[in-house]
């Protein structure tokens, strides 16, 4: 009965450290490298892209229009005036 016991906890051990094993890996890997590509954040549901600066914003469309960049363009070159 004994060497029953002890087998079941050295499977139940085994399991539990293999198990740890693969969690801080993935971890490591999350924070490295996966969690900078936004498929794998919506695979997660982890929508929000966090911005150089570490807050979340609200994404706004990109736009390219002619009185956008005619926008731009006047407010660069009053910013250089004054």
């Amino acid at each position: 009965m004994k060497d029953v016991l002890l087998a079941a906890v050295s499977i139940w051990t085994a399991l539990a450290v293999v198990l740890l094993f693969i969690a801080f890996g993935w971890y490591v890997v999350w924070k490295a490298f996966l969690s900078r590509f936004k498929l794998v954040r919506e695979l997660f549901g982890l929508g929000n892209d966090k911005t150089k600066g570490g807050s979340t914003q609200e994404q706004q469309p990109i736009t390219t229009t002619a009185s956008t960049r005619r926008k731009r363009l006047h407010q660069q070159q009053h910013e250089l005036n004054s």
